[in-house]
């Protein structure tokens, strides 16, 4: 089922290592309720403290950009360390929201696709964490220990790759997933 995550609601997941030799994907569905007026909301990611994270997804706030776009990190040992969408999410409508990062490709390597269609596509260093390290955080969906988050969001389908996701997996994955009604 859906979950509903506002405030300091989470769901929290063992640690694990989430992060191939080839990077990762960040896979979910997402209706905005209310988006944040503060710095960000996670939404699903891995910050345990500052300077302890590698993937992360947020929405933006106002002080962060455009309000309601998506920002992925990358860790901090990682240039730049996030990407910024281009397109705003809007309350009140469902969203598939994939992220990923390819460390096989020098360039445009990282790439934030909302349903289906590749929303931003950027380049960010290829520094793998080391096992054990920031790739083994626990994941948050909802509030991570970094973040002040006061959005409201439904959440569903939430799924982590250790290897970057193709544009076509992702165009089929938003497919089977559209066929559902996930507004209703």
């Amino acid at each position: 089922n859906a979950v509903r995550v506002s405030g300091t609601d989470r769901i929290v997941v063992p640690g694990f290592e989430k992060i191939g030799a080839a990077g990762y994907s960040v896979e979910f569905w997402i209706k905005p309720n209310a988006l944040p007026v503060g710095c960000c909301q996670n939404v699903v990611g891995d910050g345990e403290a500052a300077g302890d994270y590698f993937m992360m997804n947020y929405i933006l706030g106002p002080p962060q950009g455009l309000i309601g776009a998506i920002r992925p990190h990358f860790g901090p040992g990682n240039s730049p360390v996030s990407l910024d969408g281009v397109t705003a999410l809007q309350t009140g409508k469902t969203y598939h929201v994939v992220t990923t990062w390819d460390t096989s490709k020098a360039t445009d390597n990282a790439v934030i696709y909302l349903n289906g269609v590749a929303d931003r596509v950027g380049t960010i260093t290829r520094n793998v964490p080391a096992a054990g390290g920031t790739g083994a955080n626990k994941v948050y969906i909802g509030k991570d220990d970094r973040d002040t988050t006061d959005g409201n969001n439904i959440v569903d389908e939430v799924a982590i790759y250790n290897r970057p996701l193709g544009s076509a997996e992702i165009g089929a994955h938003f497919l089977a997933g559209s066929l559902a009604n996930f507004d209703q």
